[in-house]
């Protein structure tokens, strides 16, 4: 077994750090294995010493479908279904699976690829950026302006780097190219260099500091953007893989069961910082927001990592 399908699909996921690379790379081989170009369909198998291992996983793949591609739910030719690569922010899925001709998008079945047993256990359903209307009402202040304006300062003197203007700041923190500003490139190089542990603690005290700013303002929450990208859910079905069963699983969310209610409670790190927002919905299903770096604790990137508990 080659080493790249190992740490791919046999093995327990590598440091956080490498999930959303190694998860692009499961999704670029899951579309190439059943491609509609039989050139890429085969690049995978053809003349490689591990080519037993991507068959049963195609065949795997090709058996989890079938009943979702077939209208009487049996298994359907390996040479006759199709998975196309497709992600992007503004698609809001990762792959689309059809069976024979793809007449439209809209005529095949938009599936989001996880790796686990169940998006329940999965950390994150999406990830939105803390921007001024996700989430918080606009008359607060979003993290990132938060952060700014209390915590920076800390950063600059670990660091040893001057901030940026909070405009320009602002205009840049969303994103992962730390290059687009000297103060980014230097934070990430000194997170690179050993310092992420003294940056995270900076971080987790200001989200914590962050969460007790909104409570104390009570009426905080705007619901309308979460809400409109939970009810793009129901649209999909989830994908999952479990490399400890070596299996494919499907789920979709009952449509209507996250729409949410309006009272928030929050949750501690085991640090004892709050961390999270939970939401309740009306199916008794929860639903979770961590707030956290993306790019490197107090580098770049703040966003809410999404998760949904089962009822």
């Amino acid at each position: 077994m080659s080493e790249s399908f190992d740490w791919l699909f046999t093995k327990a996921p590598r440091s956080k750090a490498f999930n959303d690379q190694d998860n692009k790379k499961r999704e670029q081989i899951l579309g190439s294995l059943l491609s509609p170009d039989p050139r890429i369909r085969k690049s995978l198998i053809d003349g490689l010493p591990d080519s037993k291992y991507w068959l049963t996983l195609r065949d795997k793949l090709v058996s989890t479908l079938s009943p979702l591609l077939s209208d009487a739910g049996t298994q359907i030719p390996a040479e006759q279904v199709f998975v196309k690569n497709v992600g992007g922010r503004s698609a809001n899925y990762d792959l689309l699976a059809y069976k024979g001709k793809l007449i439209s998008d809209s005529s095949g079945f938009k599936l989001e690829f996880k790796r686990g047993s169940s998006i329940y256990d999965h950390p994150q359903i999406l990830s939105m950026y803390a921007t001024k209307d996700f989430l918080i009402k606009k008359s607060a202040q979003a993290y990132p302006e938060y952060f700014y304006d209390n915590f920076i300062q800390k950063v600059e003197t670990l660091v040893k780097t001057k901030k940026p203007e909070r405009s320009r700041y602002l205009s840049t923190v969303f994103g992962t190219n730390s290059s687009v500003e000297p103060y980014f490139e230097t934070c990430y190089t000194y997170a690179k260099a050993g310092g992420s542990t003294s940056l995270q603690d900076i971080a987790d005290e200001s989200i914590d500091s962050y969460f007790t700013y909104l409570l104390g303002l009570g009426d905080f929450l705007d619901l309308s953007k979460i809400q409109e990208k939970l009810d793009l859910q129901y649209e999909k079905t989830f994908l999952s893989w479990d490399y400890k069963t070596q299996r494919f699983n499907l789920e979709r969310i009952t449509p209507g069961s996250l729409t949410l209610k309006t009272k928030p409670r929050f949750k501690k790190s085991r640090k004892g910082k709050v961390h999270t927002l939970i939401l309740d919905t009306s199916s008794g299903a929860e639903v979770h927001a961590l707030l956290r770096w993306k790019n490197h604790p107090c580098v770049q990137g703040p966003a809410y990592q999404i998760k949904v508990t089962a009822a």
